[in-house]
């Protein structure tokens, strides 16, 4: 039996397909309009009714983090890098940046809905430029999603979090809001670091310590070896386009070019 939050996503996965790409004549019609004012009520009220879920935990406060993602399917708004409120993240001072990998079984992901995913890559990682600040933690474990997928979250915490270290997007986001001095919203930019595949070095360096999969009591642990050091994959970058995976070109520290995809075969 679908839930509440499924029947939401099918309602809004739906009217996507009336809106996506329709004839220029249709786009004048009442019923475009209100097909697109549906989805916007129907995307707050998703939105709204996110739970969260708790996926690591401070290793400074030893506090957990709960926060707002969907695990149950990927053909959701919350994996479309979208600009909705959702609720606000149950973390402590210290939560600086969540990020993460998957792990798929084929290339086929969802259908049924079109879009753009940026799901991270197929194996854990770390972010090195963030793991060499002496204030930052990090903290990797494992959920499954859409009950088939093995997800990494990658969670950071920092000592003092109010330090402007370095910006970087989240999980799943293409992007990260920049402000000025009073706050206001400037420009969106986009963080190329380099990944770091080698997770055993940030353990042995006391930089990033583990959660065993499935310990519901977020257990933080430090001895070695973990059993994210040989998670099977290849270390590319992956990108899910109307449903289907594809790789993409791992970041680089290079300028980003905003008329380039970076997508591959």
């Amino acid at each position: 039996m679908a839930s509440p939050l499924d029947s939401l996503v099918d309602e809004i996965n739906s009217l996507q397909k009336v809106v996506s790409g329709p004839p220029l004549e249709f786009l004048k019609t009442a019923e475009y309009r209100e097909a697109i004012r549906s989805i916007r009520n129907l995307e707050r009220e998703y939105a709204e009714n996110l739970s969260l879920k708790p996926v690591s935990r401070c290793p400074i406060c030893e506090s957990p983090a709960r926060v707002a993602i969907d695990v149950s399917r990927l053909d959701s708004p919350w994996w479309d890098d979208n600009t909705l409120n959702y609720p606000s993240d149950d973390v402590c001072e210290h939560f600086y940046l969540l990020q993460g990998a998957i792990k798929f079984d084929s290339e086929v992901i969802f259908t049924g809905r079109r879009g753009v995913i940026r799901p991270g890559p197929d194996k854990p990682f770390v972010i090195r430029r963030l793991l060499r600040e002496k204030t930052i933690f990090g903290v990797v474990s494992e959920i499954t999603l859409a009950d088939r997928f093995a997800a990494y979250p990658v969670c950071y915490f920092s000592e003092n979090p109010e330090i402007e270290v370095v910006k970087h997007q989240s999980w799943a986001r293409e992007t990260y809001p920049v402000f000025d001095d009073d706050g206001n919203h400037v420009v969106n930019f986009t963080s190329t670091l380099p990944w770091d595949f080698n997770i055993a070095r940030w353990h042995r360096d006391q930089k990033l310590l583990w959660i065993a999969p499935g310990d519901a009591s977020l257990t933080l642990r430090d001895d070695m070896p973990s059993p994210y050091e040989d998670t099977p994959g290849e270390g590319v970058n992956q990108v899910i386009r109307g449903g289907v995976l594809s790789t993409a070109w791992l970041p680089n520290g290079a300028e980003p070019d905003p008329w380039h995809s970076h997508v591959h075969d």
